[in-house]
Parts: structure tokens; sequence; C-alpha cells
């Protein structure tokens, strides 16, 4: 922590990041991520559906009993379900467009960036994003163009290119937690 910190500007970061708090714990990305990677490297989607169901539950169990549980609205829970659900959605259909119909684009990542950056501008409305939420959100759009140079990558390249951002972003939220809150505390009667 820098010592000539001011105290106000402090309050102000643990204040939003409390606020945020739901949205910042990255080491969920990060191993929904993996288990992406994981299935595009076997070709196997059920790596991602158990990988993903995994690291939500072990991941929101580690930062509650570091920061305790994340406090949100009924609405606010309802509409981030809701969101989530219609983005893998639409991510599963752009995939399955890239296995059926490819075409001159990759439709995978071409959904999946704009998608996984406006969730993240959404979820995180009092930290902000970082410029690597930006850089991996527009890196895995771009990639959308790669068949254009003449190699038209499977389908399960296609949905492996959306691990990438998860990860880093999930490394850059949960650092952003760390440095607000600190190392947090391990509570064993939680």
């Amino acid at each position: 922590m820098n010592v000539t910190s001011d105290p106000a500007d402090d309050l102000r970061r643990r204040i939003a990041v409390s606020k945020d708090y739901d949205m910042l714990q990255g080491m969920i990305a990060v191993g929904t991520g993996l288990s992406v990677l994981l299935a595009a490297a076997n070709r196997d989607f059920i790596w991602m559906a158990i990988g993903g169901g995994l690291s939500a539950a072990f991941g929101a169990a580690w930062y509650e009993k570091r920061y305790g549980k994340a406090r949100t609205t009924r609405t606010r829970s309802l509409w981030t379900l809701l969101l989530s659900l219609v983005a893998i959605g639409v991510i599963i259909i752009a995939n399955g467009f890239d296995h059926w119909h490819p075409g001159p684009l990759l439709w995978t990542p071409l959904v999946a960036g704009p998608l996984m950056l406006l969730g993240e501008w959404a979820g995180l409305r009092h930290t902000g994003l970082t410029i690597w939420h930006w850089i991996s959100c527009i890196l895995l759009t771009l990639c959308a163009l790669i068949p254009l140079f003449g190699n038209h990558p499977s389908h399960w390249f296609a949905m492996g290119t959306v691990a990438v951002p998860l990860v880093v972003i999930g490394l850059v939220d949960h650092q952003r937690l760390v440095s607000v809150l600190g190392p947090g505390v391990v509570d064993e009667q939680r």
C-alpha cells in the first residue's frame, strides 16, 4: 500500500470494490476460462460445463470464506443470471454457425468479444473497466478475422479464443479486489 495515499481515496476505492464485489471474483472467471480451453482442446463441451460449474461453486466459496458473502439485490441477481444465460446461448449458437456454416468470419469471437465487454461494463459500474478489459475483448473480437488470412480454424479453436480473455480479465479483477481489500481472512466458522 502506498504510504502517501489519501485516506478518502482509499475509502472510495473500498466502497467501489465492495459494490462490485460479486463481479470482481476473478478466480471464477479464470477457472471458467481454463475449462473452456480444456473443452476446446479435448473437443468436448462437457469439460466446459463441468469446469464452469466447479469453478463457480469453489470460487464463490473461496471468496466467501475470505471476504464474506456478496450481498446484492434480487433484481441485480436475476438480471445477471438472465443476461449470462442469454450471452452463453448466443455464443453457443455462434459456435454452431462456425461448425455447420463456416463463413468468412468466425462468429464465436465476433459475438463473444462485445458481449463480454458489455457484461463487464454493466457489472463493474463502480470500479469501471481497465485497459486489460478493453484489450482482451477487442483482441477476442479481432480473432473473428482469422479466416480472412486464408486459414479457417475449427469451431473448437473459435471457442478456445474465448478462454484467453476470461483468464486475463479474471486475473485482473481478482488483483483489483485483493489490492483494495487485502488478502482476506479465512473465517473457519463460515
